[in-house]
Parts: C-alpha cells; structure tokens; sequence
C-alpha cells in the first residue's frame, strides 16, 4: 500500500459501475476476487525478483470504484495486512493518520510492514519524525510477521517496546542509516523467525536457533562468528563487507548441517572460514575478496573438512591467483557443475588463463599435485606413481570466466578446443549421474564470458556446437536507458 492521504472521490460518476455483472457476485465471490488481485507478499531484498517495478493494486484503489467495492474492501481485514511505506518529509504527517486508520482496518490479522525512504536517507538523518511511527508499529509488533524497516538515527529505543513480544515474526529486514551499536533485544526471543537481513548493525544476541536464512553487512566479522555459532539450523548464509577479524584462538569449527549456500564477499574469507565445521549439505559456494588477498590454499582445507559434494563454485578476486593453488583446489572439486572466475582491477594478464587451460588436458589433469605447473612440463617424464586417473572437473556442465584483456589469439583457440571436447565428447548429465566412471565426463553445456575480446572469435568457431545446443552467453557492459521497465 502506498500510504498517501487520499480523498474520497465523488460516487456520481462511479454509479454506472453497479450495473455491471461483478456488482451482482455475492459479497464472499467479490472478497476473494479482491484477495486475488492485492496478493502482495514482500521478497526478500536478495531475491532475484526483489528489484522489478510490478503494478500492484490496494484496498484504496478499489475503495474508489464504488460503494459496494469500498464496502466490501473496507470490512476485509487481509486485503489491509501488508503495510508499505515509501516515506515522505513533506506527506509524513499525512502518512502518519493514514497508517492508525490501515492498522485498524487489518484486525487482528498477521501484519507484513515494508518502510521505505522516498526522500533518500540523508534527509532522515537527525530527525525525530520517525519516533512517532515506530511507535504506532510497535504496539503492533505481537502481530509482526515481515518486517523490512529501516531505523532512524539516534534508534535507540525505538524499538524496545516490542522485547517479547514478536511471536509470529517469521522474517525481519532491519537497516540502519549509519552504523549504530544498537542491540536488537526485540529480537532476543523470536521462536518464529526463520529470515534475518541486517545492514550496519550487529546479529549479536538475536534468536538465531531457529534460522535458516542469514543476509548482513557492514557488520563486525567477530559477532558474524558468534551468530553463526549459534545457528545450527541455517540453510543460505550471506555476508557482505565485514569489518575486522574473528579471534584465530580458539577455532570453534561449529557445524551447519543443513547449510546449502554460502556466499562470503569482502569478509576477511581467510580468518573466516578456519571457524567453519561440517557443512555436508553445502551444495552453492562464493567467495569474493576484493581489497584483501584470496586464501585458495584456507579455501581448499574448508572444502576439504565440509564433507560436501559442491555444485556451484565461484571465486572472485581483486588480486593476481596463484595458479598452483588454484590447480590444487579445483582438482578436487569432482562434484561441481557450475565454475565461475571473476576479476576486478587486474584482468588475469593470462598468467592464469593459460594455465586453467592446461588442466583440461587429460595428461595435465593426471599430474600429481607434487608436480609443479609449468608450461614447458614433459608429462612423458613422469612416473607411474606421479599420475592420477581423474578427469579435471568431470561434472562441469557450464563454465563463466572473465577472460584477460590482452587474450592471446592461441588462447582462444584452446578455449574454442576445450568447449568442443566436452561438448562432443561429454555425456548428457543424466546418463552421467548413472556412471560416474573415472574415464568420463559430463557435457559442459554452457559458456559464459564477458565481450574483452571479440565475440566472433569464439562464436564462429562453435556454430556448430550452437546449433545442437550449447549456449554461449556474454556480458554487456550496463547501459542505464533511464526509462520503465518494458
């Protein structure tokens, strides 16, 4: 609902309307039609619909159709249980009146609160404005059950009032206009929450035993350990842009036995993941350091002691890779399916590149991890007790890698050689579920890169392979057209 004051609009011009056939469905028919039209549920901000404009109609608009539409919207209390809230300065007071009489309309019935700043948030720096509203909210909080608020600044105690009292919230969103060290003591005892979101304030002391869902940043790494300590049922984990590092003594190794995904991006992954146990259900895996160096050899022991079958793996990385460490990791990764590279500030200068290439060889991939990666390696010298029987990623059906600046035309025409193997030469994924031998391979059925070089280069080569079904996909650069979504 987009709370607006609003007048009601004059009826005359609406009374031809009861004529039509909806006018004369009985008044349950027309409640749930209404139902269905405003069903508005709130996703959650990472979700991959979260940032789509959709046309969403409200009670308010259908209260303006005619009587008997406002009649029967003003006495159903679940078309008045979502609350949205793009807030204004200059319609705060407005906004204010609207939000008793929503409230009052929705009963008792569980609420779903959406605040957003519609002026920006440094205009909300510094005011009291908001206290007034909170506190509305908070008497309602034993009715909470999706919350994505954002608090005001100076937040202490806005929210205090609603300690033991959130029995059914089940998702919160909560994030702060500047960092505050704000405890969520509302949050202490939370039995139904199942999603957290925090931006620029601590999980520390929240409720996390029942959680499955984790999404912070710009919080400190220290608490993130604590949090994630006592989370045993968490199944998608998400940290972003954490400061500081957790104590190295003592390594609590805690255990996430239903954790699934994980994704660690500017979080000190290094000192991080040392504190990470079991995880045997971790099925999606990215770490992405910019400003600090990328641990493979810290990533390669965390695998290893997870006990996971991994399916999707990406590393992304503002710093140079250390192609032997990165060999030895991926080497071991039998299970996954889906391998993405990434670069920021340094394009790879194919010291890496070329490398990666290598181990798609079935004479690079058999060397032992003793043997150093060198191009000028002569397989032929190694020993029998040197060699391994293993494909290189034999599960890889789709590979993204963000290809250097100055690709040679060489490399190319490796990476061109090693799409048509394993497209050629690959078994369809399900044929390849039933026989894993160590001689076979899955088809690697999607390529991914960003357009460095000259998409023709790649594209000519594999026309073939596209027309019986390999997808190759490019980046384009992002280009802000500045009108509506089409």
């Amino acid at each position: 609902m987009v709370l607006e004051h609003q007048t009601g609009l004059s009826d005359a011009g609406y009374q031809t309307q009861s004529k039509r056939p909806l006018s004369h469905l009985p008044t349950e028919i027309i409640t749930e039609i209404f139902l269905n039209v405003c069903d508005r549920p709130i996703l959650p901000r990472t979700s991959p619909n979260s940032s789509r404009k959709t046309s969403i109609v409200y009670p308010l608009f259908l209260g303006k159709i005619c009587k008997e539409w406002r009649r029967v919207a003003w006495k159903c209390p679940l078309l008045w249980n979502v609350i949205h809230i793009p807030l204004s300065l200059r319609k705060y007071g407005q906004q204010l009146i609207l939000l008793q009489e929503w409230v009052a309309r929705s009963a008792d019935c569980p609420l779903s609160i959406y605040l957003e700043m519609h002026d920006g948030e440094g205009l909300w720096r510094g005011t009291d404005f908001l206290r007034g509203l909170f506190s509305l909210l908070v008497e309602h909080s034993d009715r909470w059950e999706n919350i994505d608020i954002f608090l005001p600044k100076p937040s202490k105690g806005v929210l205090s009032a609603a300690c033991l009292r959130v029995p059914l919230l089940r998702s919160a969103s909560i994030r702060a206009l500047n960092s505050v060290d704000v405890p969520l003591e509302f949050l202490e005892s939370s039995p139904s929450l199942r999603s957290l979101e925090l931006k620029r304030i601590s999980p520390k002391g929240v409720d996390c035993q029942n959680l499955t869902r984790l999404v912070a940043s710009f919080v400190s790494t220290a608490d993130l350990v604590y949090t994630l300590q006592a989370a045993p049922n968490l199944q998608y984990c998400e940290l972003g842009n954490t400061y500081g590092t957790p104590d190295s003594h003592p390594i609590l190794h805690f255990s996430l036995p239903f954790l699934r995904v994980l994704k660690l991006r500017n979080c000190h992954s290094s000192a991080l993941l040392p504190h990470f146990g079991i995880a045997p259900q971790l099925e999606d895996l990215e770490i992405s350091e910019w400003n600090d160096h990328l641990d493979l050899d810290a990533m390669s022991t965390f695998l290893g002691r997870t006990q996971s079958s991994l399916q999707s793996f990406t590393i992304a990385t503002g710093d140079s890779l250390n192609r032997d460490d990165l060999r030895d990791l991926l080497k071991e990764l039998d299970t996954v399916t889906s391998l993405e590279i990434q670069y920021l500030y340094v394009r790879d200068d194919t010291q890496v590149f070329r490398p990666f290439l290598k181990m798609f060889d079935s004479e690079e991939s058999q060397v032992s991890k003793d043997e150093p990666l060198c191009e000028d390696t002569n397989v032929t010298d190694l020993t029998v007790e040197h060699t391994k029987s293993s494909t290189f990623l034999p599960s890889l059906r789709e590979l993204r890698y963000q290809l250097p600046l100055n690709t040679e035309e060489t490399d190319l025409e490796k990476l061109v050689t090693v799409v048509i193997k394993r497209w050629n030469d690959g078994i369809p994924m399900r044929e390849y579920k039933r026989d894993r031998s160590r001689e076979r391979f899955a088809r690697l059925e999607t390529l991914r890169f960003d357009p460095s070089i000259s998409t023709s280069q790649i594209l000519d080569p594999l026309r073939k392979e596209m027309e019986e079904g390999l997808k190759i996909i490019f980046d384009l650069p992002f280009v802000d057209s500045g009108g509506e979504d089409s």
